[in-house]
């Protein structure tokens, strides 16, 4: 139960590791599209 336990406790830690990590590369990430000129709007 106590090995368990521990293995549990690994992934729990290696998801949040992951999980944070990926927060840090949306952050950094530009928008990708198209952007319309407003004078070309008109």
């Amino acid at each position: 139960m106590l090995e368990t336990n521990m293995q549990f406790n690994e992934i729990y830690q290696a998801l949040t590791e992951l999980a944070s990590t990926k927060e840090e590369l949306n952050k950094s990430r530009k928008r990708v599209g198209y952007i319309q000129n407003e004078e070309e709007e008109q």
